[in-house]
């Protein structure tokens, strides 16, 4: 099958599948929630770089980059359904998880404090730290920001250099570096992720879409790349 035509069914299973769960997934495109017979616009994904945190190997054939909202409900239910995810299709090195910050402000005014907190631990601890420190912030949701030292310490970080960091906002221009590109990728809420393949292709899905449906786009891409 030549380039595009190889998509028509995988993406008119995916689409019809997303569509049914109540998601906005469109390849290539993002169409604004509040009216879906706008022209779409095209998506900028920011490459993944070395400062990322990335859960999976990196020449997986399918790529997941999730914006998430540390004190967001939806992104919680989310994030175990991408720890689901990975434990599945991780170890077999088919999917990678990366995890960038998308705080909003308006709704959740400790999230951006959060989501700097959770860098502080990645350059104080390594990725590990990072991803282990962010499950239980995840899990617990009734943290306050004075419980984060703590929290860190858990995790194998030094309190006072993780206070310092934090009270020096080292990390803030990263979260808003992270906010800019889920803005520029088409995120207006969250959560809000792109699956990108191994062929070029992206595809962007809003909210938390449950473990079955993310599982049938996953398969059905794999299937698309035999």
């Amino acid at each position: 099958m030549d380039g595009e035509n190889k998509w028509l069914i995988p993406v008119a299973i995916i689409v019809a599948g997303l569509l049914v769960a109540g998601a906005l997934f469109y390849k290539g495109k993002v169409v604004p929630p509040t009216d879906p017979n706008q022209p779409t616009e095209e998506i900028v994904v920011a490459p993944i770089s070395a400062s990322d945190h990335v859960l999976g190997s990196p020449n997986a054939p399918i790529t997941i980059i999730e914006f998430s909202d540390i004190d967001c409900p939806f992104c919680q239910t989310f994030h175990a359904t991408m720890e689901q995810i990975t434990n599945e299709y991780g170890k077999t090195g088919q999917v990678a998880w990366v995890y960038r910050h998308f705080p909003l402000d308006q709704l959740h005014p400790n999230a951006r404090t959060k989501a700097e907190s959770t860098e502080c631990v990645a350059s104080l601890g390594g990725n590990d730290a990072f991803w282990t420190y962010l499950k239980i912030l995840f899990e617990r949701t009734d943290e306050t920001l004075t419980d984060l030292p703590a929290i860190a310490a858990s995790v194998g970080v030094d309190q006072t250099a993780f206070n310092t960091c934090v009270t020096e906002k080292r990390f803030a221009a990263r979260v808003v570096a992270d906010s800019d590109a889920a803005m520029a990728a088409g995120g207006r809420g969250t959560p809000y992720s792109i699956i990108l393949t191994a062929d070029g292709d992206e595809f962007p899905v809003n909210g938390a879409q449950p473990y079955e449906v993310v599982k049938q786009v996953i398969d059905t891409i794999l299937a698309s790349q035999e």
